[in-house]
């Protein structure tokens, strides 16, 4: 592996003993990687009902490392073995942002055996250079930072980020909604109407859940491959939705989903001009209310902890309350 250089350019891996590192191997490699995630389980906090975080499963392994303009599982992941075991993993994929930044989200697991042997470190420097290899070979002209991802939990993940000069550049807050029921009754702003969500309805709402966000910077330009992904994803069940129309206009959409045994609202957003009429709220009652009906509980949700519209005091005032922090870094593409 330490001569492969389309992978590790011109830095060879460190020579542990014991250890080997290696290409992905295909399907027979994920169950032997949710196997990390479990072995991690203890030791990193993990909630397996969380909305950030969890156990994945080998098909979502499959979902997760399609071939795709993105991602190329045959270069874009790192396997890490001791004494023929997989121990850990590493990859990198990238999106560009709404102000133009590329960020390449490195991400990656090690079971807490093998942390502060120098894996870890080696698994994060070979995912930089990884990225910088497809930032060389794009056609980008703006802006690239590496990303990372830790929870408040994560103690060795933090550590090793901070120690390689990542810094936290906003915190994801996951919440629970905390209340015995909701009131679904609120009224809706006058000239507002609630439809079913009908197929023909699909692409709308995905373009007003966009267009709500078209004034942050850090979130993702988004792509048919990211709609094609959306439409197929399991929880999708639009029969939960609470989609708020003013005439035919789409103008805010509440879009709860049942996954991992428990509810989520997995979308609030609504158009600029109906913000701060109470709308937002109503939806959201209602959205909880539908997911209550069908029995999923707990509900949870997460949203930027400085988020410019007052989301955190809008959920608390709902009934929600945190359950934990999940902190977003980044560092310069040097």
């Amino acid at each position: 592996m330490a001569g492969d250089d389309d992978t590790n350019l011109h830095a060879p891996l460190p020579a542990i003993p014991g250890v080997t590192f290696r290409r992905l191997h295909g399907t027979d490699d994920y169950p032997l990687l949710v196997a990390v995630h479990e072995g991690s389980r203890d030791a990193d906090g993990i909630d397996p009902r969380s909305t950030l975080e969890w156990i994945p499963t080998a098909a979502e392994f499959g979902e997760e490392f399609a071939p795709s303009a993105r991602f190329d599982p045959s270069r874009d992941v790192l396997i890490v073995e001791a004494y023929g075991h997989v121990i850990g993993y590493s990859y990198v994929t990238w999106w560009i942002e709404r102000d133009g930044l590329r960020l390449y989200l490195l991400l990656a697991a090690l079971l807490p055996a093998f942390r502060g042997s120098g894996i870890g470190s080696a698994l994060l420097e070979w995912a930089e250079r990884r990225a910088r290899q497809r930032h060389a070979q794009s056609t980008a002209t703006g802006s690239a930072m590496f990303g990372a991802n830790a929870s408040s939990t994560e103690a060795d993940a933090t550590r090793l980020l901070l120690d390689h000069g990542y810094r936290a550049t906003f915190e994801l807050l996951e919440m629970e909604y905390a209340s015995a029921a909701s009131t679904a009754d609120l009224p809706l702003p006058p000239g507002i109407t609630l439809r079913p969500a009908a197929p023909e309805h699909y692409r709308a709402i995905w373009d007003s859940v966009q267009a709500a966000y078209a004034e942050s910077p850090q979130n993702i330009v988004p792509d048919e491959e990211q709609y094609r992904r959306w439409l197929a994803q399991p929880s999708f069940d639009p029969s939960l939705w609470q989609v708020a129309w003013e005439g035919e206009a789409i103008v805010g959409q509440v879009l709860p989903e049942i996954a991992r045994g428990r509810g989520e609202i997995a979308e609030v957003s609504v158009g600029q001009r109906w913000r701060g009429k109470g709308l937002a709220r109503a939806l959201l009652l209602r959205g909880i209310y539908a997911v209550q009906e069908r029995g999923a509980t707990p509900i949870r949700l997460h949203c930027r902890a400085d988020n410019r519209f007052g989301a955190p005091a809008l959920y608390e005032s709902a009934g929600f309350r945190t359950l934990k922090r999940f902190a977003r870094y980044r560092k310069p593409m040097a």
